[in-house]
């Protein structure tokens, strides 16, 4: 098809964008360029809008190949959504599951971290232990406690100490 049609108004031939793939659909410009939808740019070589990777987040903002770009690990390529999409088989420690808003579901013990975008291990401050994933009271560490297994977040402690639920602590 021709991508040009008379304009009376300026006695020429113009770009007749609404027919070009991946604009906007407005009225070319001045200078008889189109306007592209994101994430395309205008390429006066070729005269058509191009897929333009610095436009996406999650890509290494090289130059399109076959319409895709090239995403950071651990994202993927989606032809249909044209984006880098989060790829959870490629993150270390999750089941493999697909990305639900962006967050990948991990194996225990770890937890998902949304700003490295990974799985990474739980850590607990004493005197907690890590427990099926969890971190749980572990009164074995608690000094002046008697170290059985903590009941409410709470430990009993040995004759003359008392419980204080603040600092997890027998005073």
């Amino acid at each position: 098809p021709s991508f040009y049609i008379w304009n009376s108004t300026v006695s020429a031939c113009v770009r007749y964008c609404l027919i070009i793939p991946n604009t906007d659909r407005s009225p070319a410009t001045a200078n008889n360029t189109c306007s592209c939808r994101s994430p395309y740019s205008w390429n006066n070589n070729s005269g058509s809008c191009v897929l333009n990777c610095s436009k996406l987040a999650n890509t290494d903002n090289s130059t399109q190949v076959n319409f895709t770009c090239r995403c950071l690990s651990p994202f993927s390529w989606n032809n249909r959504t044209v984006k880098c999409e989060l790829n959870c088989s490629l993150v270390n420690n999750s089941n493999g599951s697909p990305a639900v808003n962006n967050t990948c579901a991990c194996l225990s013990p770890f937890s998902w971290s949304a700003s490295s975008n990974s799985c990474i291990l739980i850590t607990c401050l004493r005197p907690y232990s890590l427990v099926s994933g969890a971190c749980v009271l572990n009164c074995s560490l608690v000094t002046n406690s008697n170290g059985s297994p903590s009941v409410n977040d709470t430990c009993v402690c040995l004759s003359g100490f008392a419980w204080n639920s603040t600092s997890k602590t027998c005073q």
